[in-house]
């Protein structure tokens, strides 16, 4: 019994420690999206803009978090490497959806609990400074900035024609069926006992009957109004409200051209963000993941050559060459000068028979581009090593290694060794 009760203290201390070590190892984070709807926004749109304002706060607080970490100080990490990193592991959790209204303004809020998971860090580090896709996510932030900009000036101007709308259209404020008649002469006398002098009754001012000069003028104006053409509308059954009436003329103001070049920002901000999606998935070699998200990209936006890059780089880890090789091109096509898209096509050739010179021109083409990539300089360096130029392998191996990328200096001491030794290593 004895032994049995001190086991049980030890498997708990056990158990106390390891899940003390696993919440040391992670920083929550909380923050909130607030976005309000125009009439050009629907409410799934809305609830996905929200979230992303709520994880763009998140990944904030997780980048200042990092920043204070010995082991990012010590790994000289650029400023986009340090965004990359938490993006990349930063996971979120949506709380609650929260929607809002005043007067005829609606928003959504979406709260969120945000994990940054930073166990086996130095590896993250190690694997961000190897195959940097930074610069990337850089470019995809910076495009997604532009579009939301071009989102809220479009929503300003709709609103700003809304307030022009209401003022050259008024709400109609009809008279309700019910409302007080003041009586008139006949119906005064009507309700007048037979006692009662008629004298007393005094007529309204309507009832007075017009001198022939004012009949004549009265007539005149019944005739101008006749000719402005107004029509007005009544009913007895029921009074519009103002604000049914005030929504059908703000709706009248929104032109088909305007809803197209809105839902148009719109999905192209949505691509954007499928596409960082896909970039943080290929990070974490969850391949059919980000199959998905950059197939779900290119639906959106069929002219994103980065998507089809993205796309081509899980099909290959998916061991679908053939399909991959298809996308890589698509990409070239809309985008021949990407750095990133020639050097996936590189590391794509280079094992396939027969195309180890394709692979050498385009990875040539990709360093021409961006010669500070180490990546670039670790994919010729096994190209080299493939046609049997250990010199020249050895020599892009260094290079790799001096601009960051740790791996490539192992395989520099792996090409010390006897050739076909070293062959096989890499």
């Amino acid at each position: 019994m004895k032994i049995f009760t001190n086991l049980s203290v030890f498997f708990l201390v056990a158990f106390l420690s390891l899940s003390s070590a696993a919440f040391a190892q992670q920083k929550v984070v909380t923050s909130e999206g607030r976005y309000v709807l125009s009439l050009l926004d629907s409410k799934k749109d809305a609830k996905s803009l929200a979230l992303m304002i709520a994880r763009g706060k998140a990944i904030e607080q997780a980048i200042a978090y990092l920043e204070g970490l010995a082991e990012v100080k010590s790994a000289l990490l650029t400023k986009d490497q340090i965004n990359t990193l938490a993006i990349s592991i930063t996971s979120v959790d949506v709380q609650s959806e929260d929607w809002r209204s005043s007067g005829e303004i609606v928003s959504v809020v979406i709260p969120i609990r945000a994990v940054v998971d930073i166990t086996n860090l130095k590896n993250k580090i190690a694997k961000i400074q190897e195959d940097d896709y930074s610069e990337s996510i850089k470019e995809t932030q910076g495009k997604m900035a532009n579009l939301q900009k071009e989102l809220a000036r479009l929503k300003d101007l709709q609103q700003k024609q809304d307030i022009v709308e209401k003022k050259e259209f008024p709400a109609k404020e009809l008279q309700p069926a019910n409302a007080e008649v003041k009586p008139t002469l006949a119906t005064q006398a009507a309700t007048v006992s037979k006692d009662q002098p008629l004298k007393e009754i005094q007529p309204t001012a309507a009832e007075v009957k017009p001198s022939p000069i004012e009949q004549a003028a009265a007539e005149k104006k019944d005739s101008a109004s006749k000719d402005q053409k107004t029509v007005a509308v009544a009913t007895t059954d029921a009074v519009v409200p103002k604000q049914k009436l005030e929504s059908s003329e703000v709706k009248k103001t929104i032109s088909n051209d305007e809803k197209q070049k809105y839902e148009g920002v719109l999905k192209n901000v949505f691509a954007l963000d499928c596409l960082e999606k896909g970039n943080i998935a290929l990070g974490d070699q969850r391949w059919n993941d980000a199959h998905y998200v950059f197939s779900k990209a290119i639906e959106l936006n069929p002219d994103l050559a980065e998507a089809y890059t993205g796309k081509s780089c899980a099909l290959q880890n998916l061991k679908q060459t053939k399909e991959a090789l298809k996308q890589i091109d698509t990409a070239l096509k809309l985008n021949p000068q990407s750095a990133r898209t020639l050097g996936i096509k590189a590391s794509i050739l280079k094992d396939q028979p027969g195309k180890i010179k394709d692979a050498l021109m385009a990875v040539n083409d990709a360093i021409k581009l961006k010669p500070e990539n180490p990546r670039f300089y670790k994919i010729r360096a096994e190209v080299y090593a493939k046609m049997g130029k250990k010199a020249l392998a050895q020599k892009d191996f260094s290079v790799a290694c001096n601009l960051g990328a740790k791996e490539s200096c192992d395989k520099t001491k792996v090409l010390k060794q006897k050739p076909e030794a070293a062959k096989a290593k890499l």
